[in-house]
């Protein structure tokens, strides 16, 4: 459900433009008294009205409890980090005066008892909690209603599909999301924004409705780095300083999966380690080796078996209300057995030791964030295969929008760290963000 006035289709100029801003930006301003939160807020508000039924990235907003929030904040005189900055919430996070249907019919109306974790966290630090954004049954596979805000005839990725076209689209700064596979990653490439999946456990699942409790991670989506530090402050590190810093050895990954790239991907990485060798990077073609050939496989069975215990009491009760592909996935998982799992289990083990031994040589990994830009049509979420290992593996990744001169639909580059490793990772993804702006 959407309820945003139609006073705010007609603002005047000053508060039109200020929803383009970064979190960043608009923190400053704020803070400088240049403007209201009230006034950010009406600005969001305004470009949502203007644009939601064409991106569709909402689920449940109300413009008079987003304006309510925004009073409360510009009374309170204190330096809170995210000081009158709207961000869009993911719907499978709990939130005690929204609902919160997790992309299912089993869920319409449903009003948790309260707060996930992390929404504690954001409104003490004085965020706006603007709505519920679209996701995908249960942050699966099932595509929702919302579109790619660049060509609405193609998807924006899942399962963070409305956090990411929401904030692609100037609606919001920030917007959280969550990745199993590649449910951050992937939405960011094709919506063309900073997609920030953590290490994983690095910021509190609390209240978030679990799928594969070994491999869910909450993250964010913004328009530049600098906004997912202010993020990662306030859900995790509160005391992250990170610096524009040059890694002192890339390695440009082209293998395991690379023959899943598609030509555009080809492209971008090409011109990608043009740009670095120009710049006096150091980089390295590398192939991981044959023991990570079966870590997308192993993620996968891992994600459905974990699912069938998470979801086992809506499977007995109400199965009627899954989409044809959870039920076919789920009833999949069910026929994997505790020895194949143990094999898979054993495979992350030592890809884990493996990819140690890689970060041992190399600071930072580079490698596609999706096959391509956002395939055309809206029945699928597109392919998480560049995804799926790093999820695995627990390991820190950004995706940042690669530019692409008289090219319509973006594309990302995939930055992955060392494990806990967050903090470097994100100073390494300052530098190549500035040299992709440059």
């Amino acid at each position: 459900m959407i309820i945003v006035s139609t006073i705010f289709q007609n603002k005047q100029a000053m508060i039109d433009n200020l929803n383009t801003l970064n979190a960043t930006e608009a923190l400053a301003a704020i803070k400088s008294a240049k403007f209201s939160c009230g006034e950010l807020a009406e600005s969001c508000l305004s470009r949502i009205s203007l644009r939601d039924d064409s991106v569709r990235a909402w689920e449940h907003l109300e413009s008079a409890h987003v304006l309510a929030q925004a009073r409360a904040v510009d009374e309170k005189d204190t330096d809170l980090a995210l000081r009158g900055i709207p961000i869009g919430i993911k719907d499978i996070i709990d939130t005690n005066d929204l609902p919160t249907a997790h992309g299912s019919p089993i869920y319409a109306g449903h009003r948790p008892g309260k707060n996930a974790e992390c929404i504690e966290l954001l409104q003490a630090a004085g965020a706006i909690i603007m709505g519920k954004t679209v996701t995908t049954e249960f942050a699966y596979m099932a595509p929702g209603k919302t579109r790619n805000p660049h060509n609405i005839e193609h998807t924006p990725g899942g399962s963070s599909s409305g956090s990411a076209a929401a904030v692609a689209d100037m609606q919001v700064p920030l917007a959280l999301g969550t990745q199993t596979a590649g449910s951050i990653i992937r939405p960011a490439s094709f919506c063309g924004v900073v997609g920030y999946k953590p290490s994983f456990d690095s910021f509190s699942a609390k209240g978030v409705h679990a799928f594969a409790p070994s491999l869910d991670t909450l993250g964010g989506f913004a328009r530049c780095v600098a906004d997912i530090v202010l993020l990662t402050n306030v859900l995790g590190d509160s005391s992250l300083t990170v610096n524009s810093e040059r890694p002192e050895k890339i390695a440009l990954l082209h293998g395991p999966y690379w023959q899943n790239a598609g030509e555009e991907t080809r492209e971008v990485f090409n011109e990608l380690e043009n740009l670095l060798r120009k710049n006096g990077m150091p980089i390295e073609r590398i192939d991981l080796g044959p023991e990570f050939m079966q870590i997308n496989e192993a993620q996968k069975s891992i994600q459905l078996k974990e699912c069938t215990k998470t979801l086992s009491p809506y499977y007995r009760d109400n199965r009627d209300g899954f989409s044809e592909r959870l039920l076919e996935d789920y009833e999949y998982g069910l026929s994997i057995g505790e020895r194949e799992m143990t094999v898979f289990y054993a495979c992350i083990k030592k890809c884990k030791e493996l990819i140690a031994q890689t970060f041992s040589e190399y600071q930072l990994i580079l490698t596609p964030a999706s096959i391509g830009s956002a395939p055309e049509g809206l029945q699928t979420t597109g392919d998480p295969v560049f995804c799926r290992m790093w999820t695995a593996l627990g390991l820190p990744s950004i995706s940042l929008p690669f530019p692409r001169a008289q090219r319509s639909m973006p594309i990302g580059v995939q930055l992955v760290g060392a494990l806990k490793e967050d903090e470097t990772l994100l100073s390494y993804a300052s530098c190549l963000e500035q040299l992709f702006q440059n």
